[in-house]
């Protein structure tokens, strides 16, 4: 992880507790996430909440790459709950017999733990459950056509 001002720290601890919120919500709803799914999820999660409050649930930025936008630091933050214990992966198998890592979350959070008003969590729920059963690859194609990423 990079260098932070005491700030940016107190933020990335507060998106880890979204992020193991939302891996939760996802194997709630059935689906434990990929990277990919995540990704995804918290991009849909991010705009959503934007279009309607004009800020993003996780504060952070996103970089546009080939596949799709990838939010900011997250891989670091996966690495963080993993070392910490607080998140796991294991292995499922997907379409054509092909062996995916998901994420597990080892404790699941309390919504009122995240600071987050009933209009956000609702966006969040929203979003994990429109996106139950879909694979990365489906997710990702509708986020290439997503008109935020055109």
């Amino acid at each position: 992880m990079t260098k932070q001002t005491d700030g940016q720290q107190f933020a990335i601890s507060g998106l880890q507790k979204k992020v193991l919120f939302v891996i939760g919500a996802c194997e709630k709803a059935g689906n434990p996430p990929t990277l990919t799914l995540l990704n995804k999820i918290f991009y849909f999660i991010d705009f959503g909440t934007y279009a309607k409050h004009e800020k993003t649930i996780t504060g952070s930025s996103y970089i546009k790459l080939q596949f799709g936008p990838v939010l900011f630091g997250l891989n670091d933050i996966l690495d963080s709950l993993i070392q910490k214990e607080k998140l796991s992966i294991s292995k499922v198998k997907g379409g054509f017999e092909k062996e995916h890592s998901v994420y597990n979350a080892n404790k699941q959070l309390n919504p009122q733990d995240l600071g987050l008003n009933e209009d956000e969590l609702e966006i969040i729920y929203k979003t994990v459950n429109e996106f139950a059963g879909k694979t990365a690859r489906n997710a990702s194609r509708e986020s290439h056509f997503h008109y935020s990423w055109i």
